[in-house]
């Protein structure tokens, strides 16, 4: 309001636009969802702030803060599709947490043969699978009438390499959860 009297009649018009706009977007996230889910609440804040989402003791908070935006979006009927990538294909990530030392991605590349890597690959992965686990438990929790959130989603879980350590394409595992609307 205050710079509005400071500008000519074009650059005003422009403004009280782009105003408008803003307007239309706050309105239609206010307003009540047709579909949405009894239990469609904002999740807390996380309280990050920062570069707090790039240091690797916070990695699991990050990804939970994910799950739990994405959850409440889906609930809220906000969105019907969502995706998550906890990082990039050729992540350094060093999971502290477990007690490693060496990435993620480098450990991905040590032979088979490599029994101490391989343990390490399989404690990265089952921690992923914790992950997975958490995103299930949340949508399970939130109640569609006599079914939940999970019943009428198809949650896939997949990496985009069959092998690691050979780049191989073939036998990429996956999983599938919930029951896709009984399909």
């Amino acid at each position: 309001n205050e710079v509005l009297p400071k500008l000519d009649s074009f650059d005003r018009q422009k403004l009280n636009a782009h105003l408008d706009a803003i307007r239309e977007v706050e309105k239609r996230l206010t307003v009540d969802f047709h579909g949405a889910s009894a239990q469609c609440v904002v999740p807390p804040s996380p309280g990050m702030s920062g570069d707090f989402h790039m240091q690797p003791e916070n990695f699991e908070a990050v990804g939970q803060a994910q799950m739990d935006l994405l959850v409440a979006a889906l609930a809220c009927d906000l969105t019907r599709v969502g995706s998550l990538q906890f990082s990039h294909s050729v992540s350094q990530m060093v999971f502290t947490n477990l007690g490693l030392s060496q990435a993620h991605h480098d450990l991905s590349h040590e032979p088979d043969s490599n029994e101490d890597a391989q343990q390490k690959l399989v404690t990265i992965n089952a921690y992923y699978a914790k992950q997975m686990a958490y995103l299930l438990g949340k949508m399970k929790a939130v109640v569609e009438g006599d079914e939940t959130l999970l019943d009428h989603a198809c949650v896939v879980w997949v990496n985009e390499l069959g092998k690691g350590n050979s780049h191989d394409r073939d036998d990429v595992p996956y999983v599938l959860a919930g029951k896709c609307g009984g399909y």
